[in-house]
């Protein structure tokens, strides 16, 4: 099945599990111009959350000075992209489980006949080993 993969940063921020914990997040980096590729968060233990997100620029993010940016850790992730077809993420996650590599966290979503899915990885060489299970380049 056609698809596209290039690792891709993250970045990794907890949070108050809060009303408007998540909004503060998103209008800071509003603030800064920084559009997204990604964003998804969740809650945790009580009383904390967890945000990722993947902007399209990420050296906005790195050195903006804001209290959201600083706080937020960079780490590499895999982005894959590819037509919405039934089992298309099915077929990617078959090829890194047949080289027994863990996955840490999924986030997959499809619109307008395409579907894209971050897959992120305990370090950076299980991430290089999950490219090259699906045959990507990481430049």
């Amino acid at each position: 099945m056609s698809h596209h993969v290039q690792k891709v940063t993250a970045f990794g921020l907890p949070i108050e599990d809060r009303p408007g914990a998540l909004c503060k997040v998103t209008c800071d980096l509003k603030a800064h111009d920084t559009n997204l590729k990604a964003l998804w968060a969740w809650a945790e233990e009580e009383g904390q959350a967890q945000v990722m997100f993947v902007p399209e620029r990420p050296e906005q993010v790195s050195g903006c000075g804001c209290e959201t940016c600083c706080a937020a850790e960079p780490r590499a992730v895999l982005w894959i992209e590819g037509e919405d077809k039934a089992g298309a993420l099915g077929e990617n996650l078959q090829k890194i489980a047949a080289q027994e590599i863990n996955i840490q966290a999924v986030m997959a979503g499809a619109l307008e006949g395409k579907y894209g899915a971050i897959l992120v990885f305990a370090d950076e060489a299980t991430l290089e080993a999950a490219a090259k299970a699906l045959g990507a380049c990481c430049a």
